[in-house]
């Protein structure tokens, strides 16, 4: 299967605080995969740098064949790879369909930035909301709508950021399934941070852990929730 997203050996310093340290992993197509840690990990900072927020101080980026590391945000977004806000971040004096017609844009004419849009809500359930505002929508609906922007941009790789936050158990439900689909059908791949263990666990093929910037543990759900450095990082020395 092919590789989108090659991290390799990737480090940030602000200042003389090392955030992430040698970071080294690949998602290959269709994957979903989770990105876990303690608070002050470096999850964000990795989000940060993989959509070029932030500028590794070594280490390379790959999406595909292309190097993007170093890159602006819209250059990597063109290449294929964008990610959600942490809280939404919708625009409310615009329409729905507005709102994700501001990401259809960075590869499309308006007029086909539109049917992008109508198409991008359609795959995530919210076509006939699409006029709506987004103070209208519920909080499953408002999660959905950032996965539709996002979508927009023509994704390989698409990372989330706690796009399940202040969910109920049922309204997870209805995210989980439809990324599920939207991977199932468009062949995009995953990476996501999530809170939620029984989200990121109940979804992800792969789980990477982050602590203190370096990458502990990279495997299956269930091996990961038993690996003793894991275990350690989440709940101290002396779990056991």
């Amino acid at each position: 299967m092919t590789t989108v997203l090659s991290v390799n050996e990737v480090s940030v310093r602000f200042g003389g605080l090392v955030a992430l340290d040698g970071v080294d992993f690949k998602v290959k197509a269709s994957e979903i995969v989770g990105l876990i840690g303690p608070n002050g990990a470096g999850k964000t900072t990795l989000f940060s740098t993989l959509v070029g927020i932030v500028r590794p101080a070594q280490g390379s980026i790959f999406l595909e064949e292309d190097r993007i590391d170093g890159s602006a945000p819209h250059v990597i977004a063109r290449h294929g790879m964008t990610k959600t806000f942490q809280n939404t971040a919708l625009f409310p004096h615009m329409s729905l369909i507005e709102n994700v017609m501001t990401a259809a844009v960075v590869h499309a004419s308006v007029k086909e930035a539109r049917l992008e849009a109508l198409a991008c809500l359609d795959k995530v359930g919210l076509s006939p909301f699409a006029n709506h505002s987004p103070q209208s929508l519920t909080f499953p609906q408002k999660a959905l709508a950032e996965v539709a922007r996002a979508l927009a941009t023509k994704p390989k790789i698409l990372l989330l950021d706690e796009v399940m936050a202040a969910l109920t158990h049922v309204e997870m439900d209805l995210v989980m399934d439809s990324l599920r689909k939207i991977r199932d059908q468009e062949g995009i791949a995953f990476l996501i941070v999530e809170h939620h263990m029984r989200a990121i666990m109940g979804l992800s093929e792969r789980v990477l852990v982050l602590n203190f910037g370096r990458l502990i543990a990279d495997g299956p759900p269930d091996e990961v929730s038993r690996d003793p450095q894991v275990l350690t990082a989440y709940l101290g020395h002396g779990h056991a």
